[in-house]
C-alpha cells in the first residue's frame, strides 16, 4: 500500500491501518535513541524546523505526546502530577501548572528532551507510562519575557491577559518569577428556552442571556540551589481569583416571571513548597513538602416577581503533604523504588439558602470534614531482555475522614492499588504496552456540603455517607513509529467500577452525590501523526485522533441499565499545522468533528447537555528571534449549545412527566491575539 493507503488510514479518522500502510520505507526513529527504544532522546535541532519559542511549543510537537497537566484540584501529589519533567524532577508547585512552566523556559535554553516509554531507571513516572523529561542548558542565562495578549469578542468585547516572567540559570542554580494578571469574560451568550408539554405542545417561551466576567493575578516565585549534598528547589504562589455572572430571562410567551440571576465568588489562595533531591551512585532520594491554603465566599440571588431566593457560602480549605521517595538501581535488569506519602486536607464549609426572606433548612449546611492520608508503595522495575520491561508497583492507602458539624461522623478506608505495565518491544519502531491496575478516585469535598445552581433553579443536599468509588482497569497500547515524526496509536480499555458516585434522593426531597453500586466501562482511541515531508508538502503536520466509550451501570431509582452519567460516547479531533522558511511563519487548523453529547440523571429529571464541534485556525509570525506574533480565531462554527431537560413532578421512577425544556445558546466568535517579547 503507498500514498493511497496513507489517505485511506487519516480519512478514517485514525482507524486501525495495516501494516504494510508504512512499510515501503524503513521506519526511523528520534536522532538519538537509546539501544532500547525505551528512552527516545530528541536534542533541540529536532525541533528547529518549526522554531520553536519555548518549551511548551516542543513538546506540542513531541511525536506521539499529548501534555496531561495532571488533576491539580486532588488532593496529594500522586494525582496531581502532570507527564512532564524538567531535569528529571517535577515542578516543586502543585498550583503552578506545568504548561505555563513550559511556557517560561525559552527553547534556545532547552538542550533536549527525553520520552521515556514504560520506565527508566532513576524516574519517578507516578504511575504513568509515557513521561517526558525536559533538559535545560546549565550554560549561565538570563531571561526577561513579556507578552501582552487579549481576548476580542464579536461584540467588541475585550479581555486582556498581561505575563511577565525573569529567570535566572546558572549549572544548578534558578532563580525565576513571573506576574500573571487577566480581566476576561467567561460563558457570555444569549439564546432561548423553550417548554413544552410532554406531547410537544408550547408551555412558555423565553429569552436567555448570559454575561460571566472574572479577573485572576498571580504571583509565582521559586529558586533551586545545591543544598546539603543535593539540589533543594523552593517555590511560593499567591492568587486572587474573583467572578460575577448574570442571568436574566425574559418570558416571551406562556405564563411566568421574568427573572434575574446575580451570582459573585471570591477566592483568594496560595502556596509554599519545596523538593529536596540527593543523587547518589546507585540511587536517588527525594523529598518534597507542600502548604496550601485557600477561601471561597459566594452568594447568590435569584429574583423572579419582586421575590428573592439567596444561597450562601463561606468555605475555607487548606492541604499539607510530605512525601519521600528513594529509588535504588544495583544494576543489571533489576532496580527498586519506594516511598510514602502523608497529607492532611481540611473543608469548613458553612451554607444558607432563604426563599422570601424565610431561611430553608438544607442537609449539611455547617460542616467541616478533614482527611488524614497515608500511602506507601514499593515498585520493581525488570528488564529481562532488551525489549522487554516488567513494572510492577503495589501502593497501599489508608485514609481517615472524618465531619463535624450538622452530622458527626468518622471512617476509615484501606485500599490496596497494584498495577503490573509491561512492554515489549517486538521490533524497531513497535511496542506493545500492557497494564493492569486497581484505582481508587478521591472524595470530592465539597459533596459533604449543601450547594446550588439558580441558574436552573436546583438546591443539592450534602450527603455524609459517601465512600469511594474505585475500579479495575486492564489496558493494551499499540504504538507504531515511523518516518521521523509519524506516530499511530491504538489503545483498549476495560473497566470494572465499584461504588460508582452519582446522584441519589435524600429525605426532604433533595439530591446529593451518593454511590449507585457497580458499572462496566470500555474504552477504544486510536491517534494518528502523520508528517506530509515524504507526501510532497514539506514540515507539514497531520493529527487526527478518535475514541469510542460504552457503558453500563444500574440507575438507582428505575433499576434499568443505562450509560454512565457524563459519558461522551463519541469524539474525534482533526488538526494541521504547517511551518513555513524554517518556522519563521506558521499555520494551522483544529477541529472536533463531534457533536458533544452527554447525559446526566437527578432524582427528579434527566438532563442532556450537547454541545456543537468546534473550529479554530491560527496564523504566527517571527519577524526576530525574540518576537512571536500569533492570531487565534476560534469558535468559528459558532453552533448552538444546549441543555435538554426532562423534568418529573417528584422522583421518575414513579411520577409523570411534568415538561421539557430546552435551553439553547450561542457563545459568539472570538480572535486571540498574542505578543511575546524576550527582552
Amino acid at each position: 500500500m503507498g500514498r493511497w493507503g496513507i489517505w485511506s488510514c487519516a480519512v478514517a479518522l485514525a482507524a486501525p491501518c495495516p501494516p504494510a500502510a508504512f512499510a515501503q520505507t524503513a521506519p526511523e526513529t528520534a536522532p538519538q535513541a537509546a539501544a532500547s527504544q525505551a528512552v527516545l532522546v530528541y536534542p533541540a535541532s529536532f525541533f528547529a524546523s518549526s522554531n520553536p519559542g519555548t518549551a511548551l511549543d516542543m513538546i506540542q510537537r513531541l511525536p506521539g505526546f499529548t501534555l496531561d497537566v495532571g488533576d491539580l484540584d486532588s488532593r496529594g501529589l500522586s494525582g496531581a502530577s502532570s507527564n512532564v519533567l524538567i531535569d528529571g524532577s517535577r515542578p516543586s508547585s502543585k498550583s503552578d501548572n506545568v504548561a505555563e512552566v513550559l511556557s517560561r523556559i525559552t527553547a534556545a535554553s532547552v538542550e533536549r528532551i527525553e520520552l521515556i516509554r514504560g520506565g527508566a531507571p532513576g524516574i519517578d513516572m507516578r504511575g504513568r507510562a509515557l513521561v517526558a523529561n525536559v533538559i535545560v542548558k546549565r550554560a549561565p542565562k538570563t531571561e526577561l519575557v513579556a507578552e501582552g495578549n487579549s481576548y476580542i469578542y464579536d461584540d467588541g468585547e475585550v479581555g486582556p491577559v498581561g505575563k511577565l516572567s525573569y529567570t535566572r540559570r546558572n549549572g544548578d542554580r534558578v532563580t525565576e518569577a513571573s506576574l500573571y494578571a487577566t480581566d476576561d469574560r467567561g460563558n457570555s451568550n444569549t439564546g432561548t428556552r423553550l417548554r413544552t408539554t410532554p406531547s410537544g405542545l408550547p408551555l412558555q417561551a423565553a429569552a436567555l442571556g448570559f454575561r460571566e466576567r472574572f479577573a485572576d493575578y498571580t504571583a509565582r516565585a521559586s529558586i533551586q540551589r545545591p543544598f546539603v549534598g543535593g539540589k533543594l528547589q523552593a517555590n511560593v504562589v499567591l492568587d486572587y481569583f474573583r467572578q460575577r455572572d448574570t442571568q436574566t430571562t425574559r418570558i416571551l410567551a406562556g405564563p411566568g416571571d421574568d427573572e434575574r440571576v446575580d451570582e459573585s465568588s471570591r477566592y483568594p489562595n496560595g502556596e509554599a513548597g519545596f523538593t529536596w533531591t540527593r543523587e547518589r551512585a546507585r540511587s536517588t532520594f527525594e523529598l518534597t513538602g507542600l502548604q496550601r491554603l485557600n477561601r471561597n465566599t459566594y452568594r447568590g440571588v435569584s429574583n423572579s416577581a419582586g421575590s428573592d431566593s439567596v444561597f450562601t457560602s463561606r468555605a475555607t480549605g487548606g492541604e499539607s503533604v510530605l512525601r519521600a521517595t528513594d529509588s535504588f538501581r544495583p544494576g543489571g535488569a533489576w532496580s527498586f523504588e519506594g516511598g510514602g506519602e502523608i497529607a492532611y486536607n481540611f473543608l469548613d464549609s458553612r451554607t444558607a439558602y432563604a426563599e422570601g426572606g424565610v431561611a430553608v433548612p438544607l442537609p449539611n449546611a455547617a460542616v467541616r470534614v478533614s482527611e488524614l492520608r497515608g500511602e506507601g508503595f514499593a515498585q520493581a522495575i525488570w528488564k529481562p531482555a532488551s525489549k522487554l520491561t516488567i513494572d510492577g508497583t503495589l501502593r497501599v492507602e489508608v485514609s481517615r475522614i472524618s465531619q463535624t458539624g450538622d452530622f458527626a461522623r468518622s471512617r476509615g478506608f484501606v485500599f490496596p492499588k497494584p498495577k503490573l505495565l509491561v512492554t515489549w518491544l517486538p521490533g524497531e519502531g513497535h511496542q506493545l504496552r500492557f497494564r493492569l491496575e486497581q484505582e481508587v478516585d478521591q472524595l470530592n469535598f465539597g459533596d459533604f456540603a449543601a450547594s446550588s445552581d439558580l441558574a436552573l433553579g436546583t438546591i443539592s443536599g450534602g450527603n455524609a455517607d459517601l465512600r469511594p468509588s474505585h475500579s479495575i482497569a486492564a489496558e493494551a497500547v499499540y504504538e507504531r513509529r515511523f518516518w521521523k515524526k509519524g506516530v499511530f496509536e491504538l489503545t483498549a480499555r476495560h473497566t470494572e467500577l465499584f461504588n460508582v458516585i452519582d446522584s441519589i434522593p435524600l429525605t426532604g426531597g433533595f439530591n446529593a452525590t451518593g454511590n449507585i453500586g457497580h458499572a462496566r466501562s470500555d474504552v477504544i482511541k486510536a491517534a494518528l501523526t502523520l508528517p506530509f515531508d515524504r507526501l510532497g508538502l514539506k514540515d507539514g503536520l497531520l493529527k487526527l485522533s478518535s475514541a469510542y466509550r460504552e457503558s453500563r451501570v444500574t440507575d438507582p431509582l428505575t433499576g434499568q441499565p443505562r450509560r454512565l452519567s457524563y459519558q461522551q460516547a463519541f469524539e474525534c479531533h482533526v488538526g494541521f499545522t504547517q511551518d513555513v522558511k524554517g518556522g519563521r511563519f506558521q499555520f494551522g487548523f483544529a477541529h472536533g468533528c463531534e457533536v458533544a453529547r452527554v447525559n446526566s440523571y437527578r432524582i427528579d429529571e434527566v438532563r442532556t447537555g450537547r454541545g456543537p464541534p468546534f473550529a479554530s485556525v491560527y496564523g504566527q509570525w517571527k519577524p526576530k528571534s525574540d518576537l512571536t506574533l500569533r492570531l487565534d480565531l476560534g469558535n468559528l462554527v459558532n453552533g448552538s449549545s444546549a441543555t435538554l431537560r426532562d423534568v418529573y413532578a417528584g422522583p421518575r421512577d414513579v411520577s409523570p412527566l411534568l415538561f421539557r425544556e430546552e435551553r439553547a445558546t450561542r457563545r459568539g466568535r472570538y480572535a486571540y491575539l498574542q505578543v511575546r517579547k524576550v527582552l
